[in-house]
């Protein structure tokens, strides 16, 4: 037998391997295959364990997280308070003070008195990083705890989860050392009294920022600090360009920044041509900036692709930032009637599957026809397009498909179409066949129960006789009189 060549690399090697492999399989499968990976394992000092606490001591638990395992190899640590019993707890709180090597702790579900008993004054953990994500803990007594701890530890990244961030919840310690905050939301007076706390900041994630307070009033707020922020993300943004304008004024450091617009923020077409040229003007100075916008479009708004992103190939964009927009619509029903404009690549929580999309991209006339998730697309990969285009279903109508249709005329490999059970009537039959009078490679076309009636079978008349390539065509219910059939016939 050739001998392993992986117990042939320095254990250095191995154990930068070992990073990539979760805890059980280290402990419990890696361990056992021979006496030098055991051996290598016990070496190991940089375990990222998950735990149920209610589970804590079982067995299994035992055999996973012996206590030398703990207190001097675990590096990162995951615990889910959920349905533990109090002696549980008490047990493995006393437990997590003697893991000296622990740095990044992650606290899901935890309780009021727990969180109390954990950041006690005797607690000596040397934190880096702590998650707190849990809807149960909301005595203050709990977060003056946490203040005591954050102060003591030197805390690096604190993310807080689960709860609507207040401004009296945290009383932050005096040159807080905090550089990473992740919150849910708060309100935007808030926003600055957080940042004039915490002078250290550099990076601030949050899903919103709320400007429905009653006394707010945007040139009230005159704050005469600077603040040391260099990465803002605001993942479900509702905020108007002028409470922007006010936020980036504290902000002179900012380089990244990343804006996902929640839906219905931008109603016609000229605030986002006026959103558009507040950051080519405005926020200049960035050197990363990604942004999600959707637009809602009605039945009878004529509005194009390369309309909506004709300000975004300004030389700007495209030559001195080398930022990147795709507009494009997704045939999904219910999302039908809106527009999605987002710089690639692009990270958003909860997109949808691989549902078909027709868009445009910044820097190519081309339109696209794929089924990409949109947090996938890149420059690369924006054009790789399908040949089976399947939309049975979709609720779709005629003042959708004039988008799929100037998509299917720069797509020529279309060999399937499926528009089985929509609503594109004559009209929206009309915008498909002059679409396809060009196409080479179509050899199926499904358009049952459309209701195109007499006057859509007459444009699929004309179709027949262009494309000589269709080999399967059906149109049942469609309300097609013997009228129709003599156009087809």
């Amino acid at each position: 037998m050739v001998e392993s060549h992986l117990l042939k690399l320095p254990v250095e090697i191995v154990h930068h391997i070992f990073d990539f492999c979760d805890s059980q399989t280290i402990l419990c499968n890696i361990s056992c295959v021979c006496k030098i990976l055991h051996s290598i394992v016990n070496q190991y000092d940089r375990l990222e364990v998950k735990i149920d606490i209610h589970r804590y001591k079982t067995n299994k638990q035992i055999i996973l997280l012996h206590q030398q395992v703990l207190y001097k190899r675990v590096v990162s640590l995951s615990c889910w308070w959920y349905n533990a019993a109090d002696i549980q707890k008490d047990i493995f709180i006393s437990d997590l003070f003697q893991c000296k090597r622990l740095r990044h702790l992650t606290l899901s579900a935890i309780d009021d008195k727990s969180m109390q008993s954990l950041f006690i004054e005797k607690n000596n953990m040397k934190l880096v990083s702590l998650t707190i994500d849990s809807r149960d803990c909301k005595d203050n007594a709990s977060f003056k705890a946490l203040s005591l701890f954050i102060e003591k530890s030197k805390l690096q990244k604190f993310t807080l989860g689960g709860l609507i961030y207040k401004g009296e919840m945290i009383p932050w310690p005096d040159q807080c050392k905090l550089k990473f905050l992740s919150i849910l939301r708060c309100f935007y007076r808030q926003y600055f009294s957080l940042l004039h706390q915490l002078p250290y900041l550099e990076t601030f994630q949050i899903q919103d920022i709320d400007t429905h307070e009653n006394f707010i009033d945007i040139p009230s707020l005159n704050f005469s600090f600077h603040s040391s922020l260099t990465r803002l993300s605001i993942t479900y943004c509702s905020l108007s360009t002028e409470h922007l304008r006010s936020l980036m004024s504290i902000t002179p450091k900012l380089c990244e920044l990343k804006l996902m617009y929640d839906k219905n923020i931008f109603k016609s077409l000229m605030e986002i041509y006026e959103w558009e040229e507040f950051v080519r003007l405005e926020l200049n100075f960035l050197k990363k900036f990604h942004f999600f916008i959707s637009y809602k479009i009605s039945e009878n708004d004529p509005v194009r692709l390369d309309t909506i992103i004709a300000p975004f190939r300004d030389s700007f964009w495209l030559n001195e930032k080398r930022w990147f927009t795709i507009c494009d619509l997704t045939f999904k029903k219910y999302e039908l009637n809106t527009l999605s404009l987002f710089t690639i690549p692009i990270r958003k929580y909860l997109f949808g599957s691989h549902y078909i999309k027709c868009g445009l991209s910044s820097k190519n006339n081309t339109y696209y026809i794929n089924d990409q998730s949109q947090d996938k697309i890149t420059l690369d990969t924006v054009h790789d397009t399908i040949s089976v285009v399947n939309l049975a279903q979709e609720d779709i109508q005629a003042s959708h498909l004039r988008f799929l249709a100037e998509a299917l005329q720069d797509n020529q490999t279309i060999t399937k179409l499926n528009l089985f059970d929509n609503k594109i009537k004559a009209l929206g039959t009309q915008y498909l066949v002059e679409a396809l009078l060009n196409n080479k490679t179509l050899i199926s076309l499904n358009l049952g129960r459309n209701d195109i009636q007499d006057e859509g079978a007459k444009h699929i008349a004309y179709l027949l006789e262009t494309i000589k390539t269709l080999r399967k065509l059906k149109l049942d219910s469609n309300e097609i009189s013997i009228v129709g059939v003599q156009h087809l016939i």
